[in-house]
């Protein structure tokens, strides 16, 4: 795996969101940041999950982190007054089958290994809870 796979790692990808696949749409409507929970080679191909990041407050009832200023300026987020990453919200891709995914882009940044442990941890959680991801690979 290179270094742009390191969970923490923020890209642009164009999430789509579950309401979205939920009413049959196939391609998320911008590039938005994203945070790469995980990388895992599973025989010759790397599976990814990523969880969007947004200025928008989401609901109380969310499972989501907001992210704090130090950690914005290492992700390259200081252009949000306020950023949250959605930890119930997941895209699941495969780098070496994905449409979407562009490993020649570079990375907006990359959080601290504590507070990625943190992501990890909360959409660890959410999965447990049930959240299921929206599956972007045939």
């Amino acid at each position: 795996m290179s270094n742009q796979l390191t969970p923490g790692t923020v890209v642009r990808y164009p999430f789509l969101w579950s309401r979205e696949d939920a009413a049959g749409e196939t391609e998320g409507r911008k590039d938005r940041p994203t945070c790469l929970v995980i990388a895992v080679s599973v025989s010759d191909k790397t599976h990814l999950l990523l969880a969007p990041i947004t200025s928008k407050e989401p609901h109380k009832d969310a499972v989501a982190l907001k992210v704090p200023e130090l950690e914005k300026q290492r992700a390259g987020l200081t252009a949000y007054p306020d950023a949250w990453i959605i930890c119930e919200e997941l895209n699941a891709d495969v780098l070496e089958l994905s449409s979407y995914y562009n490993p020649s882009r570079k990375p907006l940044g990359i959080f601290s290994a504590k507070f990625t442990a943190e992501v990890v941890r909360k959409a660890r959680e959410a999965i447990q809870e049930g959240v299921r991801a929206v599956k972007r690979f045939d």
